[in-house]
C-alpha cells in the first residue's frame, strides 16, 4: 500500500474485518463495473477508512489511470495519471484537498504483477494507519482485483461470442444492405433520370428558360443519393466496430444553438427551444458526429410531429457527463416498439400508418455514434402524445 502523508493523528477505522461478510453478500449482483465499484467504495467510507474516495483503472494503452467511480469529493474533472515518472503526486491531486492536514492513501490494483488500478481516498489526518486499518485497506484490494477478474472473464466470454456471430452477422449484413440499397436508390436514380430526359426534351424544343428548373431538382435528387449512400457507409461501420472518430474539444452550448438555429428556419410550423445551462458545457468529442446524431433526432422530432408544436432541445449537465434530450408532442411510439426503434431499418407502424418516409437507419446510426463515444441512448414515448430521445455522454468521451 502506497501512502502520501500530510500530517495528523490516525482514526480508529468504524468497521472491523467482520463487515466484510455484509460487503460480500452485496457484491456480485451484477456484472456492471461501476456499480459494482460504487458498492465497494460505499462500503469503504461507510468502515471509515476513508472521506472521500475514488476508484481509477488503466486505459487501454497501460499507461494512464482513468476516474471510474467515486464517494465523496469530487475528482478533478477528466483527471488522467499518467504511469510512470511523478505516478504517486499525481494521485494526490485527484481528489480535492478540502484541508490542510488530510492524508492521500492509494491503494495499487494488481493483476498478475500488473498494476490496473489504484484505490484512491483522502481521509482526516492521520499520523499512521492502524493494522486494522491496513488490514481493511489490503482486503478491500483483494475485492476489487476479484471483481475485475469477474468482469473480465465475462467481457472475454461475450467478446468470445460475438466473435463466433460476427461472420454470420456480417453476411447478414450484405444481406441487409444489398436489399435496401436496391430499394432506396431506385427513387432518386428514377428520379434523376426523369429530370434528365425531361431537360434534355426542353433543350431540343428550345426551351431553355425550364432547362434550370430541372437540373435544380437533379442537384437535389443526387443530395438525397448521396446522402443515402453516406448512410448505409455508416452503417457498414458501426455493424464491423470501426465508425472512427475524430475527437476535439467541443462547445455543446455552441453546437446545440447552431443546430437548432438551422433547423428553425425551416421547420415554420413548429417552435424550436432550446433549453441550456448558465455554464458552458465543453467535451471531448467528435464535434461532426455529435452533430449528425442531434441533427437525426431534432430532424425526426419535426417530421414526426407533422402537426406542428413545440420541440425542445434540453441539456443537463453532472459530474463526468452530460444528458441530451430532444423532445416533442408528436404521433409517439407504441410501448412494444420502443425497443425496436433503434433496429438498423426498423420502421414504427405509426410512421407507416402516415405514410411518413424514411430509410430506418437514422436512430441506427445515431446509436452507433453515441455508443462509439461510450455513451447510451433511449427512448420515453407515449402513443399520440410524443417523445423524448435522450442519450447522456461522458465529457472526456476520447
Amino acid at each position: 500500500m502506497c501512502i502520501g502523508k500530510h500530517g495528523g493523528k490516525a482514526r480508529k477505522a468504524e468497521s472491523g474485518l467482520s463487515g466484510l461478510d455484509k460487503l460480500s453478500q452485496r457484491l456480485g449482483l451484477t456484472l456492471d463495473l461501476k456499480t459494482e465499484a460504487s458498492v465497494l467504495l460505499d462500503w469503504a467510507k461507510e468502515a471509515g477508512l476513508a472521506e472521500s474516495v475514488a476508484l481509477l483503472l488503466a486505459d487501454e494503452t497501460k499507461e494512464s489511470l482513468n476516474v471510474v467511480a467515486y464517494l465523496g469529493a469530487q475528482p478533478v474533472p477528466c483527471a488522467v495519471v499518467p504511469m510512470g515518472e511523478g505516478f504517486a503526486a499525481a494521485l494526490g491531486q485527484v481528489l480535492p484537498a478540502d484541508r490542510q492536514d488530510g492524508t492521500t492513501i492509494s491503494v495499487p490494483l494488481v493483476i498478475e504483477g500488473e498494476v490496473v488500478g489504484v484505490i484512491c481516498a483522502r481521509r482526516p489526518a492521520s499520523a499512521a494507519i492502524s493494522a486494522e486499518e491496513e488490514k481493511l485497506w489490503d482486503a478491500t484490494s483483494g475485492i476489487a482485483v476479484a471483481i475485475l477478474r469477474n468482469i473480465q472473464r465475462y467481457q472475454s466470454l461475450v467478446q468470445a461470442m460475438a466473435q463466433l456471430a460476427e461472420q454470420k452477422q456480417i453476411e447478414r449484413l450484405k444481406d441487409d444492405l444489398i436489399l435496401s440499397a436496391s430499394h432506396d436508390l431506385r427513387s432518386p436514380i428514377t428520379s434523376i433520370k426523369g429530370y434528365a430526359q425531361l431537360a434534355a426534351r426542353q433543350l431540343e424544343r428550345g426551351e431553355v428558360s425550364q432547362i434550370g428548373h430541372n437540373l435544380e431538382a437533379i442537384v437535389r435528387q443526387v443530395d438525397q443519393l448521396n446522402r443515402l449512400l453516406d448512410a448505409l457507409l455508416d452503417v457498414s461501420r458501426i455493424q464491423v466496430g470501426k465508425l472512427d472518430l475524430r475527437c476535439e474539444e467541443v462547445d455543446l452550448n455552441e453546437l446545440l444553438d447552431e443546430i437548432v438555429e438551422r433547423f428553425a428556419g425551416a421547420a415554420q410550423a413548429h417552435q424550436l427551444r432550446l433549453a441550456l445551462p448558465a455554464d458552458r458545457v465543453v467535451g471531448r468529442w467528435d464535434r461532426g458526429r455529435i452533430e449528425q446524431a442531434v441533427a437525426n433526432l431534432v430532424g425526426n422530432a419535426i417530421k414526426y410531429s407533422p402537426q406542428g408544436g413545440e420541440v425542445v432541445v434540453r441539456v443537463e449537465p453532472a459530474f463526468g457527463e452530460v444528458t441530451v434530450s430532444v423532445e416533442d408532442k408528436g404521433i409517439g411510439v407504441a410501448e412494444d416498439e420502443r425497443e425496436r426503434l433503434f433496429e438498423r431499418f426498423y420502421r414504427s407502424q405509426s410512421a407507416l400508418a402516415q405514410g411518413l418516409g424514411g430509410s430506418g437507419l437514422g436512430l441506427y446510426i445515431t446509436q452507433g455514434v453515441i455508443q462509439a463515444h461510450g455513451g447510451r441512448i433511449w427512448v420515453e414515448s407515449e402513443e399520440g402524445k410524443g417523445s423524448a430521445f435522450r442519450f447522456v455522454l461522458p465529457i472526456c468521451a476520447c
